[in-house]
């Protein structure tokens, strides 16, 4: 049974949370919609979200990024697509960006060159940065099925093989608007 709390005592235990995020399935809030995720360091948890949300392996997921300097570290970036990056993070953004080398985060990437960064302008995102690792965003719900911004409209299936659960109350209920810099130009790309 998976531990339940309000987004306010996870804010209040941040240290706490943030320990906890590293090594476990999390159902948490964001500035769109409601997502799971996990360490994305973690290949065990990772797999664990793929069976969760009966994922095809093939399809990549995001990671949110435990800095901007993460960011610089690990993906391909000049001066200018920082400003870019800069520009759209924090916000209700999937940034698309090529790796800078392989192999890295391959079963969240679905072994591709680039992946999806995000940083929400959410609390949710403090406990993240206090982690200090990728964590895996994608949206809690089994794949095919429409995202949500409640906590009630999250598939009872899915809930009960999460860990922890954080109730952020009613979100936006809007995806992340998907900005792909992976090829050295600006693609935006909205989702229905």
């Amino acid at each position: 049974m998976p531990e339940i709390i309000t987004l306010e005592r996870c804010i209040k235990e941040k240290e706490r949370y943030a320990r906890e995020f590293r090594t476990k399935v999390v159902v948490y809030p964001t500035d769109t919609v409601y997502g799971i995720g996990c360490d994305a360091t973690n290949d065990a948890l990772v797999e664990r979200v793929f069976e969760i949300k009966r994922r095809s392996r093939t399809k990549p997921m995001s990671v949110i990024a435990p800095s901007f300097s993460w960011i610089w570290e690990n993906f391909v970036v000049d001066e200018k697509v920082k400003e870019i990056v800069k520009s759209y993070l924090p916000g209700p953004y999937t940034i698309i960006l090529k790796k800078r080398k392989r192999p890295f985060l391959e079963k969240v990437s679905a072994k591709g060159e680039s992946m999806g960064i995000r940083i929400p302008a959410h609390p949710i995102y403090e406990i993240v940065r206090l982690a200090g690792v990728p964590f895996v965003t994608t949206s809690a719900n089994i794949s095919g099925r429409e995202h949500t911004s409640t906590l009630e409209g999250i598939d009872d299936e899915v809930k009960s093989q999460a860990d922890l659960i954080i109730d952020g109350g009613k979100l936006a209920g809007k995806p992340s608007t998907i900005i792909d810099l992976s090829s050295g130009r600006i693609r935006k790309i909205e989702r229905v």
